[in-house]
C-alpha cells in the first residue's frame, strides 16, 4: 500500500505539472521499495546496491534507479540551473511503473500459472 500511494502520488504530480515533485515522489517510491525488499537503513544509494546485489535488481534496472535516485535529489534541493524537465519527470514514472511489473506482478503471475 504505501509503495502504491507514493507512486500514486508522484503520478499525480506530474498530471498536475508538478515535475519536481513528481520525481521526488518517484524516489520516495523507490525507498519504498526498498524497505518492502529488506533494505531500511543506509543511504538509498547503498540499499539499492545491496538489492543488486541480492540479485533483486537487474544491472540494467540497478543503472536505472542510480537516474531515478539523482533526478529526484535534484528535485528536492534547489538549484535555480537544473530543474527537473517533463521528459525526466515522465520517464521516471514509465522506469518505476516497469520496476515494479519486474519485481511484484511478474513474480505474482508466475506463480498464479504454476499454482492455479
Amino acid at each position: 500500500r504505501d509503495i502504491a500511494n507514493a507512486f500514486s502520488e508522484a503520478t499525480t504530480a506530474f498530471l498536475a505539472n508538478c515535475y519536481r515533485a513528481s520525481a521526488v515522489m518517484s524516489r520516495r517510491t523507490l525507498e519504498a521499495i526498498a524497505t518492502d525488499k529488506g533494505e531500511s537503513s543506509g543511504v538509498l544509494a547503498q540499499r539499492l546496491a545491496n538489492l543488486s546485489n541480492k540479485g533483486i535488481l537487474h544491472p540494467t534496472l540497478t543503472e536505472w534507479t542510480k537516474e531515478v535516485r539523482l533526478i529526484g535529489n535534484q528535485g528536492a534541493h534547489f538549484d535555480p540551473i537544473n530543474s527537473v524537465s517533463k521528459e525526466d519527470a515522465q520517464q521516471l514514472l514509465n522506469f518505476i511503473r516497469e520496476l515494479l511489473k519486474f519485481i511484484y506482478d511478474l513474480p505474482a503471475e508466475l506463480d498464479r500459472r504454476r499454482n492455479p
